[in-house]
């Protein structure tokens, strides 16, 4: 995925804006895809405008800057999209309630800085954690 998004962004010069699992699809080699171009920019119009206003994407992996109707940078709002996406994908849970506002009690934690109370929602107990790492599977 960073790849992906790495080419997109310095060879391409496109951001994505609308990243979330359902637009990550794996070809029959296990090679990712990113799919749905339909709300990507193109770097050179947010160079001439130096950021963008649209609230463009998927409320749940936005960015906080959009969801305030902040100006922002297409690039930025793709790597934030990411780290939500990789968070997802290593908890299997969302990194707050809702999306990522002041007004979200999770992310709230984050932005306050109080981190130990953030991950007290995502970490397993440690005997589940020992276990869980530990499952060999057998096909």
């Amino acid at each position: 995925m960073l790849e992906g998004i790495n080419y997109l962004h310095e060879t391409a010069g496109v951001s994505h804006r609308d990243l979330k699992p359902e637009n990550l699809l794996l070809d029959s080699n296990f090679q990712l895809k990113i799919a749905d171009f339909g709300l990507s920019v193109r770097q050179q119009y947010m160079q001439s405008t130096h950021s963008i206003y649209s609230a463009a994407g998927t409320r749940r992996y936005q960015a906080p800057e959009i969801i305030e109707g902040k100006r922002f940078s297409g690039s930025q709002v793709d790597i934030f999209a990411m780290g939500v996406i990789l968070f997802l994908m290593v908890t299997g849970k969302m990194p707050f309630e809702t999306h990522a506002s002041l007004y979200d009690p999770i992310y709230m934690k984050l932005c306050v800085d109080d981190k130990e109370s953030f991950w007290h929602n995502y970490v397993p107990a440690k005997q589940e954690l020992r276990q869980e790492s530990f499952s060999i599977y057998t096909v």
